[in-house]
């Protein structure tokens, strides 16, 4: 439980911040993040209306998913979510939650189409637009720091600016896939490979950013998520070069019978 002095604290620095520049970027983020997406899945090969009702699917499996996870968080973030009509988000809990309802959603529809590489520059977009919302809101704020490296965000407590390091890691991230896109490196595991770097980057930086939700075994909330999201981008990985590699392997075979047959008679 926070003690008063915290709940003080908290409501200082978000009304010291923006909430106007917040849902600005976070419109932004969701315009121009799913330009990228649209743009990258335009070399699907399926029905422009199937496209359209998966999309629609996981658009609103990702709201639920950034709602729901913190009605469980425990802490603030749980206590408010619960005291608030539009209370606390999550967006690794949207992450979280677009991943699964993505798989189950191809599953059940035979929807067999490629898709991860389309969300990977978008969905990137889309968490760094974000977090330059909650720089000018001063939400998800660091913890308490020496003055030399921290910023004050209205509480009188200079504070690590982790919103800003978080974005900063973001930027790099996009910026380095971009380059693979371009260059069409690492085809159908650029979404895993973000998935991990991205699950680790959180799950450092939380260590960092105030606790507002519940700790688990020394592990924060957000963070266990985090490493779920870190966890199934490695086990995606692995599993997408083992496929290519047996893909590949079944073309040389038959290959290698087409060259045999043309030969007989």
């Amino acid at each position: 439980m926070q003690s008063a002095d915290f709940f003080n604290s908290y409501q200082l620095i978000i009304d010291s911040g923006s909430r106007a520049t917040y849902v600005f970027f976070v419109l932004l983020s969701v315009v121009w993040g799913g330009y990228f997406i649209l743009k990258d899945s335009a070399s699907w090969a399926v029905d422009e209306k199937k496209k359209q009702w998966f999309f629609r699917f996981i658009g609103l499996c990702s709201l639920l998913g950034a709602a729901v996870p913190a009605y469980f968080a425990g802490g603030w973030v749980e206590q408010l979510t619960w005291d608030s009509l539009i209370g606390p988000k999550t967006v690794l809990g949207g992450v979280l939650f677009c991943c699964f309802s993505a798989f189950a959603y191809k599953k059940a529809t035979n929807f067999n189409v490629e898709t991860g590489d389309a969300f990977a520059r978008g969905g990137c977009l889309m968490l760094l637009l974000g977090r330059l919302g909650c720089i000018a809101q001063h939400c998800c704020f660091g913890i308490v720091v020496p003055e030399q490296h921290g910023v004050d965000l209205g509480d009188g407590h200079p504070r690590l600016p982790v919103q800003a390091i978080e974005a900063f890691g973001l930027f790099i991230l996009f910026i380095g896939l971009n380059v693979l896109h371009k260059r069409n490196y690492l085809q159908y595991k650029r979404l895993y490979l973000f998935f991990m770097l991205y699950g680790a980057l959180r799950f450092f930086l939380e260590f960092y950013r105030e606790q507002i939700a519940g700790v688990y075994w020394g592990v924060g909330f957000y963070q266990w998520i985090a490493l779920f999201i870190s966890i199934i981008g490695f086990v995606q990985y692995l599993r997408v070069i083992k496929y290519l590699r047996e893909k590949k392997m079944a073309d040389l075979s038959i290959s290698k019978l087409e060259v045999k047959g043309a030969y007989s008679f």
